[in-house]
């Protein structure tokens, strides 16, 4: 017979596995505001909380849905010093885009979901760019964006492999 403690017990190890998307999430945008104490640091930071929002999105949207990745997006600027709404926009347009998107690419292999991030990243960088330009009303060099996708790009297999192991500890749809 299940104990009422076991049930508590349970239901806290099921909130508590089913918050491991936003964990690691929170986690990426805290890493970007670590200094690195190196000459223009900032276009070496890869895009982690972009490829978060990229894969939860695909293989659990139901563990980061809109609101959060909007949420995230305001606690990155934040972090950041970034124009408030800014990552908010990028990421739910990102977001909205992989969702409609993410039947192609659950299931299939490790290279369709690079490619698609590769995509997804290069729409992510040029947003930010834009954005970037309309707030400061002058034209800004884009290399800073470019090099900052290429880290992504090169980072991705690592914080994909992170996130696989995370959605290994989560439990299933349904339970």
């Amino acid at each position: 017979m299940i104990s009422q403690e076991q049930t508590i017990w349970s239901r806290i190890d099921h909130f508590a596995r089913s918050s491991l998307p936003l964990l690691v999430t929170v986690i990426a945008v805290i890493l970007g505001v670590i200094p690195l104490h190196l000459p223009d640091s900032e276009v070496i930071k890869p895009m982690l909380v972009l490829a978060c929002v990229y894969y939860w999105t695909i293989y659990r949207p139901d563990l980061m849905p809109m609101f959060l990745v909007f949420i995230i997006g305001l606690f990155q600027d934040l972090l950041y010093g970034s124009p408030i709404g800014i990552s908010s926009f990028v990421y739910l347009i990102i977001a909205f885009l992989v969702g409609t998107q993410r039947r192609f690419f659950h299931g299939k292999t490790f290279g369709i979901v690079w490619w698609g991030f590769m995509v997804v990243a290069v729409l992510a960088a040029f947003l930010f760019w834009v954005v970037f330009c309309i707030l400061v009303k002058d034209y800004v060099s884009p290399m800073s964006f470019i090099f900052r996708y290429l880290m992504s790009l090169a980072w991705f297999p690592i914080a994909f492999v992170v996130m696989v192991l995370v959605h290994k500890l989560i439990p299933p749809r349904g339970q």
